[in-house]
């Protein structure tokens, strides 16, 4: 009997005082003094005594979902979520702050907002990254090929303070595609023809131009395609001998 009674005891409290009994609690017409609306603000808001509010709710066989969406509602209300539906890092915050009581006895919405943080905080990283990579391209040789023709672009690279290391930079955003190489490599050779003729002037250009940039066109090509320049300005240099002695 003892037993009994102090369970009707714990149960009159539980129920009939308390946070619990005010909800509960009926007027002269029989119908609740607090609308229904009103519930949920009552156990969820951030009063210093809401955790124990909510503990007892719970205990009273409370439904821990529909203060759950009360909160994400609230949530939603101070402003958390941005026009591109991720969370506002700085208002989460606050709102944390404000409502750690509630919060410390709702573990489920206080994950999903970690995780709702979690994926605003990676969508930043890559947003980030992605913003590096094109300032990054943007300071690079490869903007000479969007700004100008094949043509011009060559001719603006090889007066580059370093061309072997803007082949390099090249080389490194193509990423091994064939296409794209062999069209550099053709647009550097074209350059090279215009630079080759019969008069002294050009030939004496050409083979400067070899001599200043071997390096540079050494990342490029290949050890048979350097052979082939060689030859060009070894053949050269035994005209301009020849035309030399003819004087």
């Amino acid at each position: 009997m003892r037993a009994w009674f102090r369970a009707l005891k714990e149960h009159e409290a539980l129920y009939e005082e308390g946070p619990i009994g005010d909800i509960i609690a009926k007027g002269a017409d029989g119908n609740f003094i607090v609308p229904v609306e009103e519930v949920p603000r009552r156990l969820f808001n951030d009063s210093p005594n809401c955790a124990e509010t909510i503990k007892v709710y719970l205990r009273a066989n409370g439904d821990p979902f529909a203060l759950k969406d009360y909160g994400a509602y609230e949530f939603r209300q101070a402003g958390g979520f941005l026009e591109d539906g991720t969370i506002d890092v700085a208002v989460l915050e606050r709102w944390q702050a404000q409502y750690r009581g509630a919060l410390s006895m709702l573990p489920g919405l206080q994950r999903k907002l970690d995780v709702a943080r979690a994926a605003k905080e990676k969508l930043e990283k890559v947003k980030a990254e992605a913003r590096t990579r094109r300032e990054d391209f943007e300071r690079s040789p490869a903007m000479l090929f969007v700004n100008y023709d094949a043509k011009m672009a060559t001719e603006k690279l090889f007066a580059l303070p370093d061309t072997r290391a803007a082949i390099q930079d090249l080389l490194r955003r193509m990423e091994g595609n064939k296409r794209a190489i062999a069209g550099l490599q053709n647009a550097v050779v074209d350059h090279l023809l215009e630079k080759i003729g019969v008069t002294n002037d050009r030939a004496v250009q050409y083979l400067a131009f070899i001599e200043s940039h071997e390096q540079a066109l050494a990342v490029l090509f290949d050890e048979m395609g350097m052979k082939a320049f060689r030859d060009i300005g070894t053949d050269l240099r035994q005209c301009l001998l020849t035309v030399a002695s003819w004087g």
